[in-house]
């Protein structure tokens, strides 16, 4: 057992995100349920402009650290209005196990059918975070040590 973090980037208007963070909490309620393979976790939203990893020295945002979401839709839809679409982060940290299975998870709520034909509806990329060295770990255990305790935030 162990701090990770998944993050899912999306372009989407705030209702398909809303709808995204309240599949990804049933997912991990689910989980956590489980012989538990996620004991705690918490679930936040977290805008464009907002810092891409706090605490870092990077000045990266949301919005750049995602930057190939609204160009893959423009692509997708030339000269549509993007409308309210923006990009957001769904970033959860968990203590637990199986990191890779619940991204794979986690990525299927974004788009189930992974392997169709075209761009998704909704571009979305996913990645993970895990205690490699000392940053990482620096960073999980300031932002999630308390989930250590047990239960579900988000």
């Amino acid at each position: 057992m162990d701090l990770f973090e998944l993050r899912l980037g999306v372009y989407a208007a705030e209702s398909v995100t809303n709808e995204l963070a309240d599949k990804a909490r049933s997912l991990l309620d689910e989980h956590s349920r489980r012989a538990p393979a996620v004991r705690a976790w918490a679930l936040s939203s977290v805008p464009g402009d907002q810092p891409a990893e706090p605490g870092s020295e990077e000045e990266l945002s949301v919005d750049e650290l995602y930057e190939e979401l609204p160009e893959q839709w423009r692509q997708e839809h030339p000269g549509a209005d993007p409308s309210d679409r923006r990009v957001t982060e769904l970033r959860i940290g968990a203590y637990g196990d199986g990191v890779q299975e619940l991204l794979d998870e986690l990525s299927r709520l974004a788009c189930p059918e992974l392997d169709h034909a075209g761009a998704c509806p909704v571009p979305w990329s996913a990645d993970f975070t895990l205690p490699i060295d000392e940053h990482y770990r620096w960073y999980l255990e300031a932002h999630y040590e308390h989930l250590r305790g047990g239960g579900a935030i988000g």
